[in-house]
């Protein structure tokens, strides 16, 4: 089982850098094509169009666009965590830390 979901993971990464690649015209690719040039749509590719747009702007890389789109994300998110958590229960973004710390999307 685990095999397999790291097999799709890796597909599915695949798929998104492609169309990214696309959305920007690298490659000869078109936006919602595999490097197989088959037609792929896993979802509505709305972060891999922000990507591309992003890196596009920026003039940068897709992948150093996309870890720096992905960090700010994350950010986001922790920061909104934390003002939730002590909204809720005051004294409880220590433990919303702890756990984003240990996570694994931090530790990956």
């Amino acid at each position: 089982m685990l095999s397999s979901l790291k097999g799709w993971h890796t597909w599915r990464q695949a798929d998104a850098y492609s169309q990214i690649l696309g959305l920007r015209g690298q490659n000869g690719l078109d936006g919602l094509q595999s490097f197989n040039a088959v037609p792929i749509l896993n979802d509505i590719p709305v972060y891999q169009g922000l990507v591309a747009g992003a890196a596009w702007l920026l003039d940068s890389d897709v992948l150093v666009t996309a870890r720096g789109l992905s960090l700010l994300l994350w950010v986001l998110l922790f920061s909104n965590a934390l003002i939730l958590a002590e909204r809720l229960w005051l004294g409880s973004a220590k433990y919303v830390t702890v756990f984003s710390a240990t996570s694994a999307l931090y530790l990956h």
